[in-house]
């Protein structure tokens, strides 16, 4: 058996993409199911829509502020449930709500910040009586150059410890 390392295969594709990713945002995708799935849903297009007012206003820091501000649209015909986003100059967020079982939030800012998303979908949960659980959520970067990675994960943008070529 014999083993390779790094540099005994090419590096420059990888390289070159490494270093052509620019981040710009930080995307959550998250999908509210009842914490008990037994109780009757009681959801309302008003109540979603308001949910996402709520959450966007009452966002704490100051770079958050603009959140409640977000310019806010709602499309109800959307199969049995309906889709409300809002925008602002930060970032936006969807919600969509299936008509039955469960509301999905895309929520997307400028700012790479786990626990700006996770005060975001605290305070919408609160809205509704019944407790909501995340039942699957998804975060990853956002930007162009086939981006892979946040901003925290690349660092100084020196080269990375893989990219090593044989003399």
């Amino acid at each position: 058996s014999h083993f390779f390392l790094p540099e005994d295969y090419d590096q420059r594709g990888p390289l070159e993409q490494w270093k052509s990713q620019q981040p710009v945002g930080h995307q959550s995708v998250m999908q509210l199911e009842p914490k008990n799935p037994n109780k009757k849903i009681d959801f309302s297009m008003d109540a979603i829509k308001s949910a996402l007012k709520m959450a966007l206003s009452s966002m704490e820091s100051d770079e958050n502020k603009a959140m409640s501000s977000a310019d806010i649209k709602e499309v109800d015909s959307v199969g049995d449930g309906g889709l409300v986003t809002a925008l602002w100059s930060g970032g936006n967020c969807v919600a969509l709500w299936n008509g039955r079982d469960h509301i999905d939030l895309n929520l997307f800012t400028f700012v790479e910040s786990k626990e700006l998303h996770d005060e975001f979908v605290l305070h919408f949960r609160t809205y509704f009586r019944m407790k909501l659980a995340i039942a699957l959520r998804d975060t990853q970067p956002r930007g162009y150059g086939r981006v892979v990675n946040f901003p925290s994960d690349i660092g100084d943008r020196s080269d990375p410890h893989w990219a090593k070529f044989k003399e």
